[in-house]
Order: C-alpha cells, then sequence, then structure tokens
C-alpha cells in the first residue's frame, strides 16, 4: 500500500494590512511550483473585512454543495430502486419466455 502524507492547508496571514504588493520577481508563483493565485488563496495584507466576505463566501458554496449532495443521494436511491424493479421484471419475463419455451417442447406435433 501506498504511504499517504497529510498535506499541510494552514494559511498564514496577517490582519489589519493593507493590500500585498506585488510578489517580486524571483519569488515562486504557479508556473514554478509554488502556490497558485485563486481566488480564494489569501495574501499577507488580507483585511478582517476581505476574511470575513471570502469565509462566507466558502460557507455559501459549502452550503450550495451539501444541497446538491442531499439530491444527488436522493436521485441515485431512486434510480437503484427503479434498477431493482426493471431486473423483477426481467426476471419475471424470463420466468414466464423459459416456463411457455419449455411447454411447447413437451406438446406432441410441435
Amino acid at each position: 500500500a501506498e504511504d499517504v502524507k497529510p498535506i499541510d492547508l494552514t494559511v498564514q496571514v496577517e490582519l489589519g494590512g493593507a493590500e500585498a504588493p506585488a510578489r517580486p520577481a524571483g519569488e515562486e508563483g504557479a508556473a514554478d511550483g509554488g502556490p497558485a493565485d485563486h481566488s480564494y488563496s489569501l495574501s499577507s495584507g488580507t483585511t478582517a473585512e476581505e476574511l470575513l466576505r471570502k469565509l462566507n463566501e466558502q460557507r455559501d458554496i459549502i452550503a450550495l454543495l451539501q444541497v446538491k449532495m442531499k439530491e444527488m443521494k436522493g436521485s441515485i436511491r431512486r434510480l437503484r430502486l427503479a434498477e431493482a424493479q426493471l431486473r423483477e421484471e426481467i426476471r419475471e419475463k424470463d420466468r414466464l419466455l423459459h416456463a411457455a419455451s419449455a411447454g411447447a417442447r413437451k406438446r406432441p406435433g410441435l
């Protein structure tokens, strides 16, 4: 089995600072293996208000995803039930077909 190592997802944040300056040349970026710039990534100058806004956005996204997951689970449940019913119908039809073909072979003259 492959060893799985945990990833450190902690973010260093300084509250109350000004906007972060542009990254100087030579610092790592997404292209050279450093952290990627995402709408949810934080700069060292992120204010408490910005943090709160981002947190609320993430909470909204999580809530929407939870609703979608519940809907998908319900859909999966309904599809499994429909599949079971269809399989039962197929078994019944196969049984009837088998019984009819066995009865036809037993009749004389056919």
